[in-house]
């Protein structure tokens, strides 16, 4: 089973420990924070999806997922 597959608090804890690791290189902090999106979009949490979406967006724009996910939920 791969992390994306996991459920989403194991990523979210997961991938907050990346995010904020230092050392951490600037993409990977923005897939980090597009992991986290993803995970709370799957809890239906909208809000912190698009907030953490943002996020991804504002250390690695060319993360396809997270803009695609980001413009899904500023439609809403």
């Amino acid at each position: 089973m791969g992390l994306i597959e996991r459920p989403p608090r194991v990523i979210l804890d997961s991938a907050l420990i990346a995010f904020n690791s230092p050392g951490i290189g600037t993409k990977d902090k923005g897939f980090a924070a597009c992991l986290m999106a993803q995970a709370f979009n799957r809890q239906n949490d909208t809000a912190n999806a698009h907030k953490w979406a943002q996020t991804g967006l504002g250390y690695d724009s060319g993360l396809t997922s997270c803009r695609d996910l980001a413009q899904s939920l500023g439609r809403h």
